[in-house]
């Protein structure tokens, strides 16, 4: 009798050991973060719009976490990568400089040239500064991911609860500071057809260049940077234009440090046929010529300028 209570007290130690090991084996076992979970509602600093930039917000839809819930959704400005929606966050945090830009988001690729299902790609209304933007990322049925600019009432019963992602590392211009003017050109007005050099410029380029360096010198008290971006229409082969495109900036920035700007701090850069301010010219018209000449304000060279001008 003695022994069996020796033994019962023995197996009632063990089964007390027993559950207090898997209780504490389960207290410390890491709860896991699924996806989709929202954080805490988002800081006044998420919200607040910068002086000289507007602030747009890229969110997706929770009822899309079939679909997009471990895929991060990739930002593109005017063709390059800008920022990555990681799959823990419903929404990213834009700052982007004033203007019409070139918005696409693909899934999944840090690849603009991902398939179709997969790329949404949409001209901005004009960025203002001071100013929210709401942007909506979704997938329809068909798996196929659209976008669509949304108002403020839209998107604040989403967001109302999201914290919002600051974007992560930009590649791309947009990401520092904005440029106090942005000067365009017809590039129609400055080259010959297909031509890049200064044997192929129309009469009275040079002297438009010329002009156009002694305004900014005016304008100016100093001058920190200069961004000679050049741009085809999209006749053609793509690498053709973007090599054209390159090639024209490059003519127009040797010409502007020519006409007294220094040359330290110009830049050239091709962007081929991105950023279109006319996209259609294709689908409206038949003849070539009146194709060619719905494409001309798509052929342009733009001169950013950064820095101090005069009051």
């Amino acid at each position: 009798m003695l022994v069996n209570r020796k033994i019962l007290s023995w197996l009632m130690c063990l089964l007390f050991i027993s559950a207090a090991w898997n209780t504490g084996a389960h207290a410390q076992e890491p709860q896991k973060k699924t996806p989709w979970v929202l954080d805490a509602p988002p800081g006044e600093n998420q919200w607040i719009t910068e002086k000289s930039r507007a602030r747009v917000i890229v969110f997706r839809l929770a009822r899309d976490k079939e679909a997009l819930a471990n895929k991060p959704l990739n930002i593109f400005l005017n063709g390059s990568y800008h920022a990555s929606l990681l799959p823990e966050h419903q929404a990213i945090a834009l700052s982007l400089c004033p203007g019409t830009k070139e918005l696409g988001v693909t899934l999944g690729k840090i690849d603009a040239d991902s398939d179709d299902l997969a790329r949404s790609t949409q001209k901005t209304p004009r960025l203002e500064p001071e100013t929210l933007y709401f942007y909506q990322v979704a997938v329809d049925n068909n798996g196929k991911i659209f976008a669509r600019w949304v108002d403020r009432d839209q998107a604040k019963e989403v967001l109302a609860h999201v914290k919002v992602q600051t974007h992560t590392l930009s590649r791309v211009a947009d990401s520092q500071s904005c440029p106090s003017s942005v000067y365009s050109i017809n590039a129609s007005a400055l080259f010959k057809l297909n031509q890049y050099e200064r044997s192929g410029m129309l009469p009275g380029a040079m002297q438009s260049i010329q002009r156009l360096a002694e305004q900014m010198q005016k304008d100016y008290s100093s001058l920190d940077k200069i961004i000679v971006n050049g741009y085809a229409d999209p006749t053609g082969n793509n690498d053709k234009n973007q090599l054209l495109s390159q090639q024209r900036a490059q003519t127009v920035a040797l010409l502007l440090s020519e006409s007294g700007l220094p040359i330290d701090i110009i830049t050239a850069q091709g962007m081929g046929a991105s950023n279109l301010i006319v996209a259609d010219c294709h689908q409206r018209h038949l003849n070539r010529q009146q194709v060619a000449d719905c494409n001309q304000p798509n052929r342009r060279v733009e001169v950013e300028v950064y820095g101090l001008k005069n009051l």
